[in-house]
């Protein structure tokens, strides 16, 4: 994943409907990346077909 100024990506997924927030994470020695979106419902995350994978939140602090 890209270090550069990556903004635009962020607020692009926050004008999707049902979209709260997402996080671009990396790990810097390797260079790989983690994109974490955070949905209103399921239904709004099964709508979005780029999503390989989808994870339930069982615990919140």
């Amino acid at each position: 994943m890209p270090t550069d100024d990556r903004d635009w990506v962020l607020e692009a997924a926050a004008a999707v409907p049902g979209v709260h927030g997402a996080h671009h994470l990396i790990d810097p020695p390797t260079g790989n990346g983690l994109s974490i979106t955070f949905f209103e419902d399921t239904a709004a995350a099964q709508a979005r077909q780029a999503i390989e994978t989808i994870y339930q939140v069982v615990r919140h602090a």
